[in-house]
C-alpha cells in the first residue's frame, strides 16, 4: 500500500519509493528524512504554497525517538514512536506549511514499516486525526491525546 491517499486535490499523489521493502525499521535514515522534505517540498508545489523547512527542528524530533527504545512490548513502543513522530512534527512545524499532512503520511508509514496501520480512509478517523493535529497545532491537544488517539486506531496487518 503506497501513501497514494495523502492526494492534494485531483492530481497524481506524491508517494515515497521503495519503503515497502523494509520491515521492522524502527529510525529514520538522513535519507528517510530527506524523503519527507521532498515530500513536501512536492505537496507545497502541487498547493502552489512556498516552501521551507527547518532542517535541525525536523532532526530533533526523530533523534527523540531514542527514548522509547526501552519499552519492551512491540505494539506499545512503535505506539509511542508514531505518536510522538505525529506530535512532534504537528507541534513544533519544521515546514511552512503542510505540517498535519506530513505528520499524517510520515505516521502513517512508520507504522507499515513495523507491521501496523491507520486506517486513514475511514472518514471518522481522518476527522478525528485533522482535529487531533489541529488541537496539537492550537496547543490544547497533546501527545498524551495522540497517543490514546493511535491506540484506538492503530490495526495489526502483517504478524512479526
Amino acid at each position: 500500500m503506497l501513501l497514494s491517499r495523502y492526494k492534494t486535490g485531483s492530481e497524481k499523489p506524491i508517494r515515497w519509493q521503495m519503503w515497502w521493502a523494509v520491515i521492522g525499521k524502527e529510525s529514520f535514515s538522513k535519507e528517510d528524512i530527506d524523503a519527507l522534505i521532498e515530500f513536501n517540498r512536492r505537496l507545497m508545489a502541487r498547493r502552489g504554497h512556498n516552501f521551507d523547512v527547518n532542517r535541525g527542528e525536523l532532526d530533533s524530533i526523530f533523534k527523540q525517538l531514542g527514548k522509547f527504545r526501552s519499552i519492551t512490548d512491540h505494539r506499545t513502543r512503535i505506539i509511542n514512536m508514531a505518536a510522538w513522530i505525529l506530535y512532534g512534527i504537528a507541534e513544533s512545524r519544521p515546514f511552512f506549511d503542510g505540517n498535519k499532512t506530513s505528520a499524517s503520511a510520515t505516521c502513517i508509514r512508520f507504522l507499515n514499516w513495523n507491521g501496523y496501520d491507520l486506517l486513514i480512509e475511514l472518514l471518522d478517523i481522518k476527522r478525528e486525526m485533522h482535529r487531533l493535529l489541529t488541537g496539537v497545532q492550537r496547543h490544547y491537544k497533546d501527545f498524551d491525546d495522540v497517543r490514546e488517539f493511535l491506540k484506538r486506531s492503530v490495526i495489526t496487518f502483517r504478524s512479526r
